[in-house]
């Protein structure tokens, strides 16, 4: 785990942020996605628009208001802008930490997947897809 998923840890686990769904934040609370925007100093909230996160030095934001900006996801070292589980579903699926955030999984149980190290990361991600064929 790198400083920065420690930091969003300990971030979920410290009753801080209220947990809401569907965007990164609002004046009501926080996704965990957006706990990891607001603690990683990698840029500052649209005063104008609660729900992007700008770390672009056009001022622009560099995601949608649902998932991590790119330099946000790099800093964490994930594969996926979403958080990406590196743990399949009864359906074959791999969902992911905005999905689980979402469907009701609250902060802790989002730290303990994050703490297990089942985030899937770029590594992982480049060494899933060069045993198919595709190279990144």
């Amino acid at each position: 785990m790198n400083a920065l998923e420690q930091k969003l840890v300990e971030s979920l686990l410290s009753n801080k942020y209220k947990q809401i769904t569907g965007q990164l934040r609002t004046p009501e609370g926080h996704c965990c996605l957006g706990v990891a925007c607001d603690i990683s100093g990698l840029g500052h909230w649209n005063p104008n628009y609660t729900s992007e996160y700008i770390t672009a030095g056009d001022g622009r934001p560099d995601s949608d208001e649902s998932v991590l900006p790119r330099t946000v996801r790099l800093a964490l070292g994930w594969s996926m802008e979403s958080g990406l589980v590196a743990v399949r579903d009864r359906d074959g699926l791999m969902p992911s930490l905005a999905d689980l955030n979402d469907i009701g999984f609250t902060f802790p149980q989002i730290a303990d997947l994050i703490t297990a190290g089942l985030i899937e990361t770029i590594d992982e991600f480049r060494k899933r897809t060069q045993q198919i064929g595709w190279d990144y």
